[in-house]
């Protein structure tokens, strides 16, 4: 029984998140030029260090100024230029392209989690005791 809470609940939150990536990506400009004006320092250390660069770029004639999600790799330097798309809907929700370090959707998490859940269920059932006095 708990096997199969379990993986209605992946399923679910699996599901959700697949569909709210599906549904950023479709709102997501094509890649745009942006300079990077400041840089801040999230965590990590060595190579896993995480910085979340603020970056200035121009959409329909006005300027945005706004903070990405965490970069990999390197740290960008001021005046530099990354990579970026926004929300066509919302154009200071900006993210950083996967060339200039970003993440992008999450679509593997996603799967992976329908997957679970897919599984837990399946298991759930096989092992039923309903199931299991059928085979008998």
């Amino acid at each position: 029984m708990f096997s199969l809470v379990l993986g209605i609940a992946a399923l679910v939150f699996g599901g959700t998140q697949l569909g709210g990536d599906a549904i950023k990506a479709s709102r997501a400009s094509e890649p745009i030029d942006a300079t990077v004006t400041q840089v801040e320092y999230a965590s990590g250390t060595g190579m896993s260090k995480r910085y979340f660069p603020v970056v200035e770029y121009v959409v329909d004639g006005t300027t945005y100024t706004e903070s990405t999600q965490n970069h990999r790799g390197t740290e960008p330097e001021i005046g530099s230029t990354l990579s970026v798309t926004y929300d066509t809907a919302d154009p200071r929700q900006v993210s950083l392209t996967s060339a200039s370090g970003g993440g992008g959707a999450d679509w593997g998490g996603s799967i992976i989690l329908l997957l679970i859940g897919a599984g837990l269920i399946s298991a759930a059932v096989a092992f039923s005791p309903v199931v299991r006095s059928r085979r008998r």
